[in-house]
């Protein structure tokens, strides 16, 4: 697994989230949640959902040496929120994320 893909499984395991709780707000199977805990392995899309869901900026995922974190301590209705605006950010986000992955190769 590559320091991405270990960062990825581990904020999965560290958000305070089941599987199925998880993958109800990211918007996909469970199975999807226990492949990328294994894996690390993610599509942008999904990992801009994933960031938008557990608070993480997603430059933690892409940046070996880099010092931003996350929080878990977000309640629910900041989740919810978070979730209503996934569909107005999420265009934004996609853009960030090709753009920092460009600037990581």
């Amino acid at each position: 697994m590559t320091p991405t893909e270990k960062r990825i499984s581990n904020a999965i395991k560290n958000s305070g989230l089941s599987n199925t709780e998880l993958a109800r707000k990211v918007n996909v199977e469970r199975t999807s949640i226990s492949k990328w805990i294994k894996t690390g392995r993610i599509s942008v899309e999904n990992l801009a959902s994933l960031c938008l869901v557990l608070n993480i900026d997603p430059k933690y995922f892409m940046f070996e040496n880099s010092d931003i974190t996350f929080t878990s301590h977000v309640s629910i209705n900041q989740l919810d929120t978070i979730i209503d605006m996934v569909t107005e950010s999420h265009t934004l986000l996609l853009e960030e994320l090709t753009n920092i992955k460009k600037l990581s190769c």
